[in-house]
């Protein structure tokens, strides 16, 4: 496919265009052109097969001007890319009784000192319970173990920022 065939298919798509560099270090060696922006892999699937190209995984530091190509994927990132599990904690549908459960939620109210820490681990307990009811299709929720905030999220993602670095399903000509 030619560059122009890349700028006219991100556009009439909505999409954007990123240049990858061969190499591991972001300097410009053998740069490409990629299409990123997806905001679901199904997308990204059928754009690829109509148009002969193929899904890979892009990276790219902070401050850098080019992404590398980690190669082929298939499939999107999931919260647990973007929500590792040693920082947070992850809930999907569960019922009241299984939460209860899995939280061991009489165990830890035993281990209260007085009533005002047992009603702070009741409410915390609330405050997730009721996050996990109001998920929907293809949802999540993602407590942080060191501030206890907690957020409704996709299962899935296209693209995601961790740390220093960016992460994006992208189109490439294969090679």
């Amino acid at each position: 496919m030619k560059s122009f065939d890349f700028v006219k298919l991100a556009e009439e798509n909505n999409l954007q265009l990123v240049e990858v560099t061969q190499g591991s270090n972001g300097y410009p060696r053998g740069i490409y052109k990629a299409i990123v922006g997806f905001e679901n892999f199904k997308d990204a699937e059928e754009m690829a097969e109509k148009n002969g190209l193929e899904i890979v995984t892009l990276r790219s530091r902070d401050g850098w001007q080019f992404f590398e190509n980690l190669g082929r994927t298939y499939s999107p990132f999931d919260e647990y890319d973007v929500y590792p599990t040693d920082e947070y904690d992850h809930y999907t549908s569960i019922s009241f009784d299984d939460f209860c459960a899995q939280e061991d939620v009489q165990g830890t109210l035993a281990t209260a000192g007085d009533f005002d820490e047992m009603l702070a681990m009741l409410e915390n307990y609330k405050d997730i319970f009721e996050q996990i009811e109001g998920l929907e299709d293809g949802e999540v929720v993602v407590i942080h173990r060191e501030s206890g905030e907690g957020e409704i999220v996709k299962k899935e993602y296209c693209h995601y920022h961790y740390d220093v670095w960016q992460y994006g399903i992208a189109l490439v000509e294969k090679a």
